[in-house]
């Protein structure tokens, strides 16, 4: 089904940030047609997770921050286009949005965000991934378990690794 582009996932989130994708446009591949378990799934994301960071960021750092999303959303046909793709990814079930915090320094977003964690957020996972990589921090969330509360690094040459603050 096709939802408004301009549906408010939570108060900072719309739906066309977690759909829109350059690599759909450019092979012609439609990621806006969802089921509603997957809109489900993107808005408790983006309000019991995203928000909630996005606040704590802002209040951390005494200013208003914002989270750019780059890949949230992926149809099964993007996923498949997407190199490095797991086929199980929790983009495909709308559950995961790699981001960044603009104007925050990736360490110190990564450390908020566990500590939020820690204190009961429901992230399922995250993952920094080296500026080679990208430089996003991939962040998940489920309403089909408990939250693994998993956080890893993932270097530029290698497979991921145990998150440890690089300051």
């Amino acid at each position: 089904m096709r939802y408004s582009p301009q549906l408010r996932l939570a108060v900072n989130f719309q739906l066309y940030e977690f759909t829109r994708s350059g690599r759909a446009e450019r092979l012609g591949i439609v990621n806006d047609d969802l089921p509603a378990e997957i809109l489900v799934s993107m808005a408790a994301l983006s309000s019991a997770v995203l928000q909630t960071w996005r606040h704590e960021l802002g209040k951390l750092l005494g200013r208003d921050v914002s989270i750019k999303l780059t890949s949230g959303y992926r149809s099964p046909m993007l996923n498949q286009a997407t190199p490095g793709a797991d086929t199980h990814s929790q983009h495909v079930k709308g559950e995961a949005a790699d981001t960044h915090p603009l104007g925050v320094d990736q360490a110190a977003a990564m450390e908020l965000l566990k500590a939020l964690a820690a204190a009961g957020l429901p992230v399922d996972q995250a993952i920094a991934y080296s500026a080679a990589r990208g430089g996003q921090i991939h962040v998940s969330h489920t309403l089909r378990r408990a939250p693994r509360r998993m956080f890893l690094y993932r270097p530029a040459q290698g497979p991921s690794e145990r998150w440890r603050d690089p300051r």
